[in-house]
């Protein structure tokens, strides 16, 4: 993953913690995240998405979601990835 990439990835993280859950991968959300990073579209986050769908950090339904084994557990710190 690029840098980049991992920047929107943990956005769309954190504000999947702080919204209590809800579909953060709305216009209003994508907006918002792009704020967030500085980014002046929203629209080029879905490039962004897109990648991370290829790359299964996000799975593609209906709508987008974040991989469960990429959200911590309650008894969790951390998770760690090596991608090869």
């Amino acid at each position: 993953m690029t840098d980049k990439e991992i920047e929107v990835l943990v956005e769309f993280i954190r504000m999947y913690k702080e919204y209590k859950e809800v579909n953060v991968f709305t216009s209003e959300f994508k907006k918002l995240a792009a704020k967030n990073l500085g980014m002046s579209n929203f629209n080029i986050l879905n490039i962004y998405l897109k990648s991370l769908v290829e790359k299964h950090a996000l799975i593609r339904g209906e709508e987008y979601r974040i991989n469960p084994v990429l959200l911590l557990k309650e008894d969790q710190e951390a998770v760690e990835f090596r991608w090869k």
